[in-house]
């Protein structure tokens, strides 16, 4: 009798875990049912999203980046002067504290002072000129001249045409020894058109020059 009742509680048992297992492998199954209809669901979803799309022909939302934020380099310029030269058709900026003069028909000078203007039968030169050539002769020899130290001929722009950019030092035997200068020149219609600067060693505008040569425009 006693052997039949530990059979007996095995057999509970061993019946009582089989139903667990049972019960564990039933829930899994429920659970994994669900998951897999919870997929189908959404991927049906966004079938009908899509379909939509294709049958109204509107295009799918699409997000764009935000352009970067760009600088703009302030133009050193802005409120300058202009000096106008009907006579051979050219404009350029000068700073508004500067003062212009006409040394004849072919040359103007700028400067900062009344004091710093080339003045008829003095040695003073303007810091910073606009020269004027009409000669052939005379542009060619200011295309053929080399004759200074530290000579330097490149090519640039002005005006919006090809020009030539020369800097150098005056020899001893000239007539302002040893001075540096920068010109700038621009060919058209047989005349010259040259923007110059000298006596670097004394002149500190050299970065006005370059301000000044951005603004040259020809007005005819």
């Amino acid at each position: 009798m006693k052997k039949l009742d530990n059979s007996f509680n095995k057999f509970k048992t061993e019946s009582g875990v089989s139903q667990i297992f049972i019960i564990i492998i039933v829930a899994l199954i429920t659970a994994g049912l669900a998951g897999a209809g919870v997929w189908y669901w959404q991927q049906q979803e966004i079938k009908k999203i899509e379909d939509s799309y294709k049958t109204t022909g509107v295009s799918k939302p699409k997000t764009t980046p935000s352009p970067s934020p760009t600088t703009t380099t302030p133009n050193k310029t802005t409120g300058w002067k202009t000096y106008k030269n009907k006579r051979y058709g050219y404009s350029i900026k000068y700073p508004i504290e500067w003062l212009y003069a006409e040394e004849g028909q072919d040359r103007v000078g700028f400067a900062p002072t009344e004091e710093k203007l080339h003045k008829p039968g003095s040695d003073i030169s303007s810091p910073i000129s606009v020269i004027i050539f009409t000669n052939s002769e005379t542009i060619q020899n200011w295309k053929e001249d080399t004759d200074y130290y530290d000579f330097q001929h490149t090519v640039t722009t002005l005006g919006g045409l090809e020009a030539f950019r020369r800097s150098g030092t005056n020899k001893e035997n000239t007539k302002f020894p040893n001075w540096k200068w920068i010109s700038v020149g621009a060919e058209k219609n047989g005349v010259l058109y040259i923007v110059a600067i000298y006596g670097l060693d004394s002149n500190p505008y050299q970065d006005i020059f370059d301000q000044m040569l951005s603004t040259f425009k020809f007005t005819d």
